[in-house]
């Protein structure tokens, strides 16, 4: 059997999004269905403020997927691939996915993506990229981009370091 390309595009980058899904697990975060979350909270989740409070008290570390975070700057919905959130310590964190695993124009996209972390989003982020099909100069381009909104960008691998020692989220 022949797989096209955008399938095995959209297979592989599920996959990233799961190795990030599980290392959030095993790292104690709790999945929250974001639908589930607008519902017991009765509003969409930045509606009122930037403080989130969850129901349940019990819960200390969550995140969702695919969470519509905020407008882009085109004015369109942005949907980031995940929204971390710890209460004690009163923070936030986007994380964006992307994966390329032969060339392509993935990596035209970037300065868009940064655009909206740096311009819109509410809270931090950090990129995520892997599958070596990006240009080398694009993640270089990413890594220069790096301040107080954009706080990171990994590998898979150095995602796997950094996640577990970092002390912001």
């Amino acid at each position: 059997m022949v797989v096209n390309s955008g399938k095995k595009a959209n297979w592989t980058g599920k996959n990233f999004e799961n190795f990030v899904y599980d290392n959030l697990i095993r790292m104690g975060f709790q999945f929250i269905d974001n639908k589930e979350f607008e519902r017991a909270m009765g509003f969409h989740l930045f509606s009122q403020s930037n403080l989130i409070q969850f129901p349940d008290s019990s819960v200390s570390k969550w995140f969702t997927t695919q969470f519509f975070l905020t407008d882009t700057i085109y004015g369109t919905k942005w949907k980031v691939d995940f929204l971390l959130h710890n209460v004690k310590k009163k923070r936030s964190l986007v994380i964006e996915c992307k994966w390329q695993q032969s060339s392509g124009s993935v990596d035209e996209k970037y300065p868009y993506l940064v655009a909206n972390i740096k311009s819109q989003s509410p809270y931090p982020a950090i990129i995520l990229l892997d599958g070596d099909g990006y240009k080398p100069n694009a993640k270089e381009w990413l890594k220069t981009q790096v301040d107080e909104k954009l706080i990171g960008v990994f590998n898979m691998s150095e995602f796997f370091k950094w996640i577990p020692e970092q002390k912001y989220i």
